[in-house]
């Protein structure tokens, strides 16, 4: 049975294993990074569930025009509840239509299960319409279940991605793109970015002049797209993979709240101290996730992170935080050429500290305490908001990596913005020097094998 791990939407409800066997990217300190990420074997961690915390099941049906029948997921769980999912299944056929899911509740260990209609079963590709439907109709059917079961309170759901199941993680709001320029056997480039298409700061509400501009907080994810659009019309000879997660942060009944403590998929806990620094959390899941499904050479993740950046620099700059000496001075020359420059803060073990628990000074010796409660807490108790929002990613990260952080210039364009932008706009930076950066990578890449 062939289940996958996605992301909810509107109100950060995590979307995980109902089993306890997750894959993970190692969570060593970055020194012993290297030494572990180039195995070809995936680790798993076990993760205890929450025993309270409601479960639920997204399966896929399909219509092979004489009847409604369930995936090889759906059989699976059928059998094992003694065909309760068939019984419901014939008695609502005639109901069940795309983009509708029926809700069959108590289903064994599942917990409840959506039935997501999925439309014909040998749907393809539509020529007139210019559209692959089995595709698009699985978007519709599991985004159905996925909405179901969001609506019933389920905070774990597991969803059935036995036919296309980039097509189903679409649906439960991770966008995944991909565009491969090179020869198959060559590691892509990692680009995650952050997909709020609002953000209201959640219970930690924004006062009203900082949430005016908040409908670019999907900036980051504009960004790559249009990077990824670039590379592909100039024929770059680079694969890319891009996974975006897609989402609100708005008040409701089922927001997260302060206080809540979440796990990531790499088994770290997460204290939530700041409903409004949902960005880090939304990404932490998504380079897990796309590390281990791509092996990538090098992650590059693009976000409106924190605010502190556009206070250092005042739209000037976009901040930039790496790990990799060769991949910042191939950025900082993208920018030069870009006109949109990147400006490197620190990514030290100090910051780390700040989201780990509390940090002792004594003389000579910088001794950390870590809270035993929690792995890490999503603010910290620090004043440098860009570098403590890199020091949280960096647990999630495992090989070479470049943090972007593009508040100061992503959003709208302020008085200070080059003439060519217009004023209370969007202004869609910095696509210009992450669409260098990536064409200078096969560049990059040659040099450093010549050295070695």
């Amino acid at each position: 049975m062939r289940l996958s791990k996605l992301f909810l939407s509107a109100f950060f409800r995590r979307i995980t294993y109902s089993k306890t066997t997750v894959r993970w990217a190692s969570g060593k300190p970055a020194a012993e990074h290297a030494q572990t990420c180039g195995s070809d074997k995936v680790k798993v961690k076990e993760v205890k569930s929450n025993e309270n915390e409601k479960k639920g099941v997204v399966v896929g049906v399909f219509d092979n025009g004489k009847e409604l029948e369930l995936t090889c997921a759906g059989r699976e769980i059928d059998q094992r509840s003694g065909g309760k999912l068939a019984r419901q299944l014939n008695e609502v056929s005639c109901q069940l239509k795309l983009g509708h899911a029926l809700v069959v509740t108590d289903v064994g260990e599942e917990g409840d299960v959506a039935l997501a209609c999925c439309g014909l079963k040998h749907a393809g590709y539509n020529k007139l319409e210019e559209l692959d439907e089995k595709r698009e109709n699985v978007r519709w059917g599991i985004g159905a279940g996925v909405r179901a079961l969001q609506a019933r309170g389920c905070a774990r759901v597991l969803v059935d991605s036995s036919v296309a199941p980039d097509a189903a993680a679409e649906a439960a709001h991770l966008a995944a793109w991909s565009y491969n320029g090179a020869s198959s056997d060559t590691p892509p480039v990692l680009l995650a970015a952050k997909g709020v298409t609002f953000d209201s700061g959640g219970l930690c509400l924004k006062p009203p002049e900082h949430m005016r501009e908040n409908r670019g907080s999907m900036s980051g994810a504009a960004v790559v797209l249009a990077a990824i659009k670039a590379i592909a019309e100039l024929k770059i000879p680079i694969n890319i993979r891009a996974v975006i997660p897609l989402c609100e942060n708005l008040v409701s009944g089922q927001c997260m709240k302060v206080g809540d403590v979440v796990r990531a998929l790499n088994g770290t806990s997460i204290q939530i101290e700041d409903t409004d620094m949902e960005g880090r959390l939304l990404l932490a899941d998504a380079l897990v996730y796309g590390q281990a499904a791509y092996r990538p050479a090098l992650v590059v993740d693009v976000a409106t992170l924190t605010r502190g950046v556009l206070l250092a620099t005042g739209g000037g700059a976009f901040g930039c935080f790496s790990n990799a000496e060769g991949a910042w001075l191939a950025l900082r020359g993208a920018g030069a050429s870009s006109g949109d420059r990147p400006w490197r803060f620190p990514l030290w073990n100090y910051y780390h500290a700040q989201i780990t628990g509390m940090t002792l000074y004594i003389p000579i010796i910088l001794k950390f305490h870590n809270d035993p409660s929690v792995d890490l807490r999503n603010k910290g108790s620090g004043k440098a908001t860009p570098c403590i929002g890199a020091a949280f990613l960096r647990n999630f990260v495992c090989g070479e990596w470049v943090h972007l952080d593009v508040t100061g210039v992503g959003k709208l364009a302020h008085a200070a913005a080059p003439p060519y932008l217009r004023r209370r706009r969007m202004s869609g930076r910095p696509a210009r020097t992450l669409a260098y950066f990536l064409a200078q990578l096969p560049n990059y890449a040659a040099k450093n094998s010549r050295q070695h």
